[in-house]
């Protein structure tokens, strides 16, 4: 039992390894994250001023907001949104794991009454 689990586990590490590390993987990665980021770079708001006292200070306050959405944001979000992709990657792996580790469990306890054997537990 403790063999299959440390297979299960060797598998998952490397399948996780690939996962962070392939170049396959960080391009596709990359290309999902541009995409998703272009997305939501595409759905800011604009903000409009009611009242402003001054057209110049709405001026600098609209370049701004324009060098925020235009320069800051894109590297930040496209990022953050690889991380959360590989981190989704990851944790679908540890579902896998998870799942045959319950099937090997149960496997294992089909044959056995109760579920004891092989813990010296006898019902009587």
């Amino acid at each position: 039992m403790q063999e299959t689990f440390r297979k299960l586990l060797h598998e998952y590490r490397v399948e996780s390894f690939k996962a962070t590390h392939s170049p396959e993987q960080a391009k596709e990665r990359t290309k999902e994250a541009l995409r998703i980021a272009r997305e939501a770079l595409h759905q800011v708001y604009k903000f409009h001023f009611h009242n402003v006292p001054d057209a110049q200070k709405a001026e600098i306050l609209n370049l701004v907001h324009d060098y925020a959405v235009e320069a800051l944001l894109p590297p930040i979000i496209e990022r953050v949104i690889e991380r959360e992709l590989m981190l989704e990657k990851k944790h679908e792996l540890s579902m896998r794991l998870v799942e045959k580790l319950l099937e090997t469990l149960s496997a294992q306890t089909e044959g056995q009454p109760n579920g004891v054997q092989g813990t010296g537990i006898t019902r009587g």
